[in-house]
């Protein structure tokens, strides 16, 4: 083996070797590509809201009963009726 060859791989080894402690490094110091803290929280509490974005293919409705509502707007709170589908009931409620 002459000269030049083990000159030629001893470089070759040594520009691997920093790539991969330049991508080491890169990797340690960014973590992970989204932060725990960005995750989003899972909730059995509460019911997912209806999206109204331009962009969204569904619209939902809801009754919210106020300060003091008969028992029939109690029943339907937290419900959701689609829209397209026009099985919201009508207002007032019956009962």
């Amino acid at each position: 083996m002459s000269v030049m060859t083990l000159l030629l791989i001893l470089f070759a080894a040594g520009c691997t070797g920093a790539v991969a402690m330049i991508l080491y490094r890169n990797l340690q110091t960014t973590g992970p590509a989204t932060p725990v803290s960005r995750l989003p929280k899972k909730s059995k509490s509460i019911p997912p809201k209806a999206d109204s974005s331009p962009g969204s293919p569904f619209r939902a409705v809801s009754i919210t009963p106020g300060d003091s509502p008969c028992a029939a707007a109690k029943a339907q709170a937290g419900k959701y009726y689609l829209v397209e589908l026009g099985d919201a009931p009508t207002l007032p409620l019956a009962g």
